[in-house]
């Protein structure tokens, strides 16, 4: 009987189990967890690993995956597979199916035996990326559906080795995952990881998250040494021999059992000096077939299929298993089912290491020829993955160049747009070296780097992306017209994402290229690009030109998602411009052409909600972008195209009061670090939000923490510069700089792009009210000689004349835009600001019609005890006690109920400097004509007199909890009422329920 490799017993590991134990105890209450242990080789974490697996789980499901050593470009996956086979082996393929759902197809390309992978006809390497997204979002969907029957525990090991797209997935479920019962373990040699390697950044973003734990194990001490040598050769060493031990191991528990292998098997006297010594040990004393199975099978990899080793193995089947079988008894290999690994990986490294140079190549081609020639099926990773390594490693640069080419095409379309870079990179740097490699590759050199600089921008790479580009356009060899408005199209989308001016000129010159009818879906991509810059600069006559010449290309191409884009942008142009039903119906047909494309159909959704927002219909806006969400989540893109739609649904909810529901999708939605247009919308809201709950001061440091990438944006897009001009007006005015006020209006004071209401009527409020505290201080000045305020800054070299000139230009835009469907309302809010021509806010009557203003359904719900607020302070001031003190309590309530606590501050702050006391028991009614609820309200008002919660809304009419909470939130708002019960009492007595 021969000596175990291993003690029995985990010894020296007591503090590192009890860690693991603590995150899964907190993990299984449906509070996810991530632990990632570090440990140079052989330090013995998937020891640890195997130890804690074995302990839960009975009552845990453990899916595990390893990452794969295949050389400078691994297989995309590798790791995300290995955990989809554990799922397959453990429950079966109709677990996998139903937890997949929808995002089942997006499984195909790591999953062969699933079938064959369906390519979108415009999956191209010149549309945007959209496969990435929905694996992750599917791969978490699975993840957390699974984590509802048991606690989940996801083990990946070698994280040093993992691909650039694996890392992206582990780093959005890690984001993703958080109220789940899921515990991710991932282990890595922390003596691999050099400056400059990848898991490096990967490790520092997952330091940003509190659910994630970094830990470290360390080297056992001499008498931990003792105790493993104790379990595995059963008794206790002589001291001196122990000492030996621990002194040539130096506490590395693999070492300590390489060396007693060594002493136990009679070379005691003889320890190794040298690490690769010490790790050929066993491998030394073993039969030379067994050697060379061994050297064989270090070229394959830490773990290799029988049924490839078969193939390469240089002998009859018998002589495999006899040297198999030795090899497993001298416990260098250890055999599964259907794999032989190496029990460690340092084994494998070191035999690999010593392969004479013809082995090393006679090996690595017998690999390539029979991975070529197996079905892709029986594969782990990609199988061209791993033929480009083998014939990479061979020195064959012929075969290899093909073989990588057909990786990296395998690549995309597993979306693991990191390792397609990788691979082009690869045969760009080879192109020379390869006889006719255009042949060979089938494709030529310019094309390629087209096709790897999208990889490079698919996979968050901007910088190198547009290097590659800049070079492809610079190029001797020029490029086809084709190919270079390509080029061009890619250069102005580095430029817009790198924040950087002349997107516009590369796009024009790309256009200038393409006649009319050549290459219709580029041209209507490039028209549809176009159209977009022109929306963001607020050219709208622009706009609708090439959107509706990308709606010919387009419906001549036959391309869906050009088409359905091309309306959206005609359709938001005509309604910006003030052609509203126009407008409405060409967003209609946005609507139509993608129903046939769920990624589509959100893309459309995007451009619907953000319309009826600015025409005021903040409720049917929150319902496009919810609607939205929903289904997203239906396709697996609830965290990826869905966090856009997410984003949408903010402005409406806080419009309408909503501002828990609002603040809650910023956090979660910012958690998940969407892109950077997308993350400047929500923190402008955030914002907003701080300074409105009562936290001027935090308001003004966010804005300064933000202001840079805020202005990056803002450069780009007119609709970024007005939301980031009314934040830092509103923050600047509370903390009384008006100078830096008066300066966030920029844009309003520059208006030379086309007048765009929907942009400048929530901004002119606003304006009036920095100008008329202005002319306010300045008044006081002039008559004074002093401040009224010595903490108020004042713009320098203002004059009473310029704000004349300027309340005369921002009036004569007001009038412009009486036709808006919400002009209205801030045409009133406007005048309130200062109540007639060159006045400062003292006019009565206009707070009094804003009053009255603000419960319209287009106002925006902080209004409402804003204007009771400003009201009530100037009534105070001009002895209208009873009066004020309506206004003033009023607004407490009001501002109280909406948690607007810098409203609810100042308003008491007056009443006490007016000597009222105000108790915030009076309420606002707001009753409305019952014409004013639409048709879904009165539906669920039906639903919410017969006692209904929101939840059971939503299954009756078949919308989302959310949605029903909208509609609820709507229908208390235009009753006036304060609670469900009120609602229904109110619709009963009113006849609103019908007889």
């Amino acid at each position: 009987m021969s000596m175990p490799a291993t003690s029995a017993r985990l010894i020296g590991r007591g503090e590192d189990l009890a860690l693991l134990r603590e995150a899964f105890a907190v993990a299984a209450t449906g509070d996810t967890r991530t632990v990632v242990l570090g440990g140079e080789a052989g330090i013995g974490k998937t020891r640890l690993l195997t130890e804690f697996v074995g302990e839960v789980r009975p009552g845990a499901l453990v899916l595990t995956g390893q990452s794969v050593d295949q050389g400078s470009v691994p297989a995309p996956y590798s790791p995300i597979t290995g955990i989809l086979k554990s799922l397959l082996s453990q429950c079966g393929p109709e677990e996998l199916t139903r937890t997949a759902g929808s995002g089942l197809d997006t499984l195909a390309s790591l999953l062969p035996a699933l079938g064959a992978v369906e390519t979108p006809v415009e999956d191209t390497y010149d549309h945007e990326a959209r496969g990435a997204g929905r694996l992750h979002e599917t791969i978490t969907l699975m993840l957390e559906t699974l984590s509802l029957e048991r606690p989940l525990v996801i083990v990946i090991e070698d994280l040093h080795w993992a691909d650039g797209a694996s890392l992206q997935l582990l780093g959005f479920l890690v984001r993703a995952l958080v109220h789940d019962r899921v515990l991710l373990l991932m282990s890595y040699r922390s003596d691999e990881v050099p400056r400059g390697h990848p898991l490096r950044a990967f490790l520092g973003e997952l330091d940003r998250t509190r659910r994630v734990q970094r830990h470290e194990l360390t080297r056992l001490s001499l008498d931990e040494v003792g105790e493993q040598v104790v379990g595995i050769i059963g008794t206790s060493p002589d001291r001196d021999d122990l000492e030996r031990v621990f002194e040539r191991s130096e506490g590395v528990p693999f070492f300590v059992e390489e060396l007693i292998g060594i002493a136990e098997s009679g070379a005691a006297d003889d320890l190794p000096d040298t690490l690769r010594t010490l790790l050929l040990g066993r491998y030394d004393r073993l039969d030379p077939a067994t050697q060379l199975l061994l050297r064989i099978l270090s070229v394959g990899g830490v773990r290799v299929d029988h049924r490839l080793v078969s193939t390469v193995f240089e002998g009859d089947s018998a002589a495999l298993d006899a040297a198999a079988r030795e090899a497993v008894s001298a416990h260098v290999l250890v055999a599964g089912e259907r794999f032989y690994t190496f029990r460690h990986a340092l084994v494998r490294e070191a035999i690999y290491a010593d392969l004479l140079p013809g082995e090393r190549i006679r090996f690595h081609t017998a690999y390539a020829e029979a991975i070529e020639g197996r079905d892709a099926r029986d594969t782990e990773v990609s199988a061209w993955a791993e033929v480009s390594h083998h014939w990479m490693s061979a020195r064959n640069l012929a075969r290899a160049f093909p073989a990588t080419k057909h990786a990296m095409d395998d690549a995309y379309t597993a979306s693991g747009y990191a390792t397609v870079a990788q691979f082009g990179e690869r045969m760009l740097e080879l192109w020379d070296q390869v006889e006719d490699p255009a042949a060979s590759a089938g494709i030529d050199r310019l094309e390629l780097m087209y096709q790897t600089a999208c990889a490079l921008n698919d996979a968050g790479d901007v910088e190198r992306s547009a290097v590659l580009v800049d070079h492809a356009l610079r190029d001797p060899a020029a490029p086809s017209d084709v190919l270079r408005a390509k080029l061009l199209r890619t250069h102005s989308q580095h430029l817009s994402r790198l924040g950087q001016p002349g997107t516009r000129a590369p796009l024009e010159e790309a256009l200038a290229l393409l006649p009319d009818g050549a290459e219709p879906r580029l041209r209507a991509l490039i028209l549809n690009d176009l159209a977009g810059e022109d929306l963001s600069a607020g050219n709208l006559a622009r706009a609708r030109d090439h959107a509706d010449r990308a709606i010919v290309s387009a419906t001549e191409a036959g391309s869906a998602y050009a088409l359905s884009a091309a309306a959206g942008y005609a359709g938001t142009a005509r309604i910006m411009s003030g052609d509203i039903a126009g407008g409405l119906a060409l967003l209609e047909r946005a609507e139509e052409v993608a129903a046939g494309d769920a990624e589509t159909l959100l893309r459309y959704r995007v451009a619907a909600s953000d319309a009826h927002f600015r025409l005021g219909n903040h409720a049917l806006s929150i319902e496009l972008a919810l609607a939205g969400v929903r289904d997203a989540k239906a396709v697996g893109m609830e965290r990826s195209s869905g966090l856009v739609l997410a984003s949408n649904a903010v402005d409406p909810l806080l419009a309408m009061g909503l501002w828990d529901e609002a603040d809650t999708i910023i956090e979660s939605t910012l958690a998940l670090r969407p892109a950077l247009t997308y993350s400047v919308y929500l923190r402008t809201s955030k914002i907003l939000l701080t300074l409105w709950r009562g936290e001027p001061e935090r308001a003004a440091a966010l804005l300064a923490r933000w202001r840079g990438q805020m202005d990056v944006i803002g450069r780009q897009e007119l609709h970024s510069r007005f939301s980031v001009a009314a934040v830092a007006a509103q923050v600047f005015t509370s903390t009384e700089d008006l100078a830096a006020a008066w300066a966030s209006l920029e844009v309003l004071r520059e208006h030379e792009q086309d007048p765009v209401a929907g942009y400048d009527l929530p901004l002119l409020p606003v304006a009036a009210r920095v100008l008329a505290s202005i002319r306010a201080e300045l008044r006081h000045r002039a008559r004074t000689g002093v401040p009224a305020d010595p903490a108020r800054i004042l713009p320098e070299g203002v004059t009473e004349a310029d704000l004349d000139q300027r309340e005369a230009t921002w009036r004569g835009m007001l009038s412009a835009y009486s036709g808006w469907p919400t002009a209205e309302f801030w045409i009133t809010a406007f005048e309130a600001e200062l109540g007639e021509p060159g006045g400062i806010g003292e006019n009565a009557d206009a707070w009094r019609a804003l009053v009255a203003a603000a419960a319209s359904s287009v106002a925006p719900a902080r209004y409402v005890p804003y204007a009771q607020l400003r009201l009530g302070t100037l009534l105070l001031e001009r002895g209208d006690r009873a009066e004020a003190q309506h206004a003033l309590d009023c607004a407490v309530t009001e501002a109280r109920a909406l948690g607007a606590g810098i409203l609810e501050r100042h308003a008491r702050e007056a009443a006490g400097l007016g000597g009222l006391a105000v108790d915030g028991h009076t309420r606002t009614r707001r009753r409305r004509n019952s014409d004013e609820l639409t048709s879904r309200e009165r539906q669920v008002l039906t639903l919410v007199a017969e006692g209904l919660n929101n939840r059971q809304i939503g299954e009756r009419l078949f919308i989302s909890t959310k949605t029903a909470s909208v509609h609820v939130s709507a229908i208390l708002r235009k009753l006036g009422v304060a609670s469900r019960t009120e609602a229904a009492v109110h619709a009963g007595a009113s006849g609103l329920l019908g007889t």
